[in-house]
């Protein structure tokens, strides 16, 4: 699983989302959950459009394209500061996320809380072979070796 937060400023979102996908693309079925503070507000998630007014529509639309490249899914609808979806959760396995609601945060914007259905995998070690060779039957064993 791949858990990532984000607080995009005037850092370079092209080079995280990079990151993203280069730990990513060796193993395709690894769960990703992508979440934070994308200050990119001019988004219709509804419809992965960009409001045609934006000053910030490159950045609007690149970060569309490379979540579609990544194959995430953007889950967060409601707005989180100012009627606007600054805050996104991004996932590529929507199945498994059961609720997605917003509430009143600690700074100027609302905290995205999601309920997730995520269970850990256990892998089971195979049991070791541990000889005790004081026990062994040793005068059979040479009989054995010998025939």
């Amino acid at each position: 699983m791949q858990v990532a937060s984000i607080i995009r400023r005037f850092g370079d979102l092209n080079k995280f989302l990079q990151y993203i996908k280069q730990k990513t693309q060796n193993n395709p079925n690894r769960t990703v959950f992508l979440g934070g503070d994308f200050n990119l507000g001019d988004i219709d998630w509804e419809n992965e459009s960009v409001d045609p007014s934006s000053t910030k529509k490159s950045a609007c639309d690149r970060l569309i394209q490379h979540l579609r490249d990544l194959h995430l899914s953007q889950l967060q609808k409601e707005p989180t500061r100012e009627r606007r979806v600054l805050d996104l959760l991004c996932t590529n396995k929507p199945s498994l996320v059961k609720l997605i609601t917003t509430i009143r945060g600690i700074s100027d914007h609302d905290a995205i809380i999601a309920d997730s259905d995520i269970r850990p995998v256990h892998n089971k070690k195979k049991p070791r072979n541990i000889h005790i060779f004081s026990k062994a039957n040793w005068t059979n064993m040479k009989s054995v070796i010998i025939t």
